[in-house]
């Protein structure tokens, strides 16, 4: 009697395995679906288009979010201090970017390439950010190599990296920027020493890069202001063999001399997630940065324009339910493997 009992139970166990694959294969062929229409509907609802959360955007395996961004650029000075340097504005058309200097800019996510309802920004809720680097070398080049028209007269490769001042990381070169550019910037959270930029997600569409009237501090709240929720935040860690070089006008006042959107020079980095919130996934550690510089095309308080595409990869964070038919379907294997040790 022991024997057909045992099949009974491994029977059980076959069709609970056999329940948990079509599931899984459910989930798989219908995930995009489900959260299109979820997004949709949500949207109506709503009565506007920003509905979906960041984590819709997302989708199983390599990811990528491609964004507008501006700059401002904080000068280090040897004069200043009695000798000892110190930081101040940069004077555009004057002021060349050197070694120590720190980039500060905003993020504004304009599409999501590989995004699970489409590829459009206003399928999601806003998502923007804030970032800062500081020049760690500088080689002049020539200026046939930064622009395809040679308009340029004189491109640096730039090396950049992490802020190293005292308090170290973005949190100092926004402590900097309030101090110099009378900005209001809020520090980021679970940054580090490392930390070169954060990613908050907004329900609000208020994200304004530049137009005409618009302060400096207006742009940088619209991008990190209290209330968005923090989702992303990378470092340049050296131990991961990050990197970030831009190949770009020693002075950007030359980017004027483009036509509006004119590629003026390019980036590339490497960098490290060391800090993420987003519901339903698990992000691996590398994040890919790639772009290219251009002129402003609108009136702005930025010096600097530029878009970029991020990749990262996302990996799903199995739902509850599944755990559970899973946990039911190794015991119910063990069991069986014990019934039969027994006979």
């Amino acid at each position: 009697m022991a024997r057909p009992l045992l099949l009974r139970e491994r029977g059980k166990v076959l069709d609970i395995i056999i329940t948990i694959e079509r599931i899984t294969m459910l989930s798989k062929s219908k995930f995009v679906k489900t959260l299109a229409a979820v997004g949709i509907a949500a949207a109506f609802a709503c009565g506007n288009a920003f509905a979906a959360p960041f984590s819709a955007a997302i989708v199983p395996g390599v990811n990528q979010i491609s964004d507008d961004n501006a700059e401002v650029v904080l000068k280090f000075d040897q004069t200043l201090n009695g000798g000892a340097g110190g930081y101040r504005a940069f004077v555009f058309g004057t002021d060349t970017i050197g070694v120590q200097d720190i980039l500060v800019g905003i993020v504004g996510i304009t599409s999501f390439p590989t995004g699970a309802l489409g590829t459009s920004a206003a399928l999601y809720n806003e998502v923007t950010g804030v970032y800062a680097v500081q020049a760690l070398t500088a080689v002049a080049t020539g200026a046939t190599n930064c622009n395809a028209g040679g308009l340029l007269t004189t491109c640096t490769n730039y090396t950049f990296g992490a802020v190293t001042a005292s308090t170290g990381g973005i949190n100092a070169a926004l402590t900097l920027m309030n101090s110099i550019y009378g900005t209001t910037q809020t520090a980021v959270a679970n940054a580090n020493a490392t930390t070169i930029g954060a990613f908050y997600e907004d329900a609000t569409p208020d994200y304004a890069r530049g137009g005409v009237g618009l302060t400096l501090d207006q742009a940088f709240t619209s991008a990190h202001a209290v209330g968005d929720t923090q989702r992303i935040v990378i470092g340049q860690v050296a131990a991961n063999g990050d990197n970030f070089g831009t190949l770009a006008p020693s002075n950007p006042a030359q980017l004027a001399l483009l036509s509006p959107g004119a590629f003026g020079g390019s980036f590339n980095a490497d960098a490290t997630i060391t800090s993420y919130n987003l519901p339903g996934f698990n992000l691996n550690a590398d994040f890919q940065i790639a772009g290219n510089l251009y002129s402003c095309i609108q009136p702005s308080p930025f010096g600097i324009c530029s878009d970029s595409t991020h990749t990262f990869v996302a990996t799903p964070v199995p739902e509850p339910a599944t755990l559970a038919l899973l946990g039911i379907a190794l015991a119910g294997i063990g069991f069986g493997t014990r019934k039969k040790s027994s006979v």
